[in-house]
């Protein structure tokens, strides 16, 4: 059985660079904070987006009335779309969950 032995954190045997390694954590700590920052930027700005395309779809019939569509119900895709404001595919999520047409040029997100 092996035995590893921890030196001081001033030693540069075995341990290696105390110093360097805690850099690091900081370097990774903060490229986390960054991280999460961003993935939050991310989030409102994608809702911000599906408020905007929901107040310019206006209304659309559903269920015998008219109801426009809600932000959250808007699912933004991945294809390119000459017809839309954001020049990408949009759908209706809660009247078409498959997004077999987009609202604006009627092409399914699934293509071949």
């Amino acid at each position: 059985m092996r035995s590893i032995i921890l030196r001081s954190p001033k030693s540069s045997g075995r341990m290696g660079n105390v110093s360097n390694i805690q850099d690091l954590m900081t370097n990774l700590t903060n490229t986390r904070a960054s991280t999460k920052e961003a993935l939050g930027a991310e989030f409102v700005a994608g809702i911000k987006v599906r408020q905007e395309l929901s107040k310019m779809l206006g209304a659309l019939e559903r269920a015998g009335g008219q109801v426009g569509i809600l932000p959250h119900e808007i699912e933004i895709g991945h294809w390119g779309c000459d017809f839309s404001p954001i020049e990408i595919c949009v759908y209706d999520d809660y009247m078409d969950p498959a997004h077999d047409n987009c609202l604006y040029c009627d092409y399914p997100e699934e293509r071949k």
